[in-house]
């Protein structure tokens, strides 16, 4: 793509190995963009597209960052199994304040309705279909947004995500174990609307009985899912997790 002289670009390579990238325009041509281009998706995933600030940022995802990215999905569903909270996927959804343009907003790697706003959603689809089941969307923020591979380009997401009414995020990031020098992910829960600004929880207001302590243990068999391995022994472990009585 061919940046406008009045434009910036950056790019980044994260700590997975994930490309970002991140133009800065003139809000009128990112307009003038949104309305010529048909899937912004062909750029990448993540996509923010900002037509007030003029903002287009995305990510070209590495391998690892996309095996952590299914992980979470499996982690999220088996547990709500655990539970008896339905669960509904929404990634790829792009979200925005209803008086944004169509096609704009912000995509998280991650998106969850759970329990009631799952059900209501899987409801508006069956009794309306795709548009139905669209404009749900357009008013109904989600419970939960994950991010995995996190950069400085990413620090305003989280007050993002505020200003759009979802409470709460996680961020998914690699610690190296000293011991063994195998990367582990670690996850940061955030409370959007605790007042103020976004802040740091150690366990999950979402999801009950997951913790910022305890995620790391889920995401080897959530892997293992993904050649079909895994689901018993993450679903074993989640129901041994989960149930611990809370200590404060």
């Amino acid at each position: 793509m061919k940046i406008p002289e009045t434009g910036t670009e950056h790019h980044w390579t994260g700590p997975l190995g994930s490309d970002f990238w991140q133009l800065c325009l003139d809000p009128e041509m990112v307009e003038y963009m949104n309305c010529r281009i048909t899937d912004w998706n062909i750029l990448g995933r993540r996509m923010l597209i900002d037509t007030r600030e003029g903002i287009v940022s995305w990510i070209n995802r590495s391998g690892t960052n996309a095996d952590i990215m299914v992980a979470v999905d499996h982690i999220v569903e088996a547990a709500g199994e655990v539970v008896g909270k339905r669960i509904k996927q929404m990634r790829g959804t792009r979200w925005r304040h209803p008086d944004d343009p169509p096609r704009t907003g912000i995509e998280a790697d991650n998106s969850f309705y759970v329990g009631k706003k799952a059900e209501e959603k899987i409801e508006a689809f069956v009794s309306g279909g795709r548009q139905a089941s669209e404009e749900f969307c357009d008013r109904t923020p989600p419970d939960l947004v994950v991010d995995v591979e996190i950069t400085p380009n990413d620090r305003d997401r989280p007050a993002r995500y505020a200003g759009l009414g979802i409470p709460e995020a996680w961020q998914v990031h690699s610690d190296l174990d000293q011991d063994t020098k195998i990367e582990r992910p670690v996850v940061e829960m955030l409370d959007l609307q605790a007042g103020g600004r976004p802040r740091r929880i150690d366990r999950s207001r979402v999801m009950p009985g997951l913790t910022t302590q305890n995620m790391p243990r889920f995401f080897h068999p959530a892997i293992l899912i993904i050649s079909m391995e895994g689901h018993a022994e993450l679903r074993k472990l989640l129901a041994e997790e989960m149930k611990k009585p809370t200590i404060h």
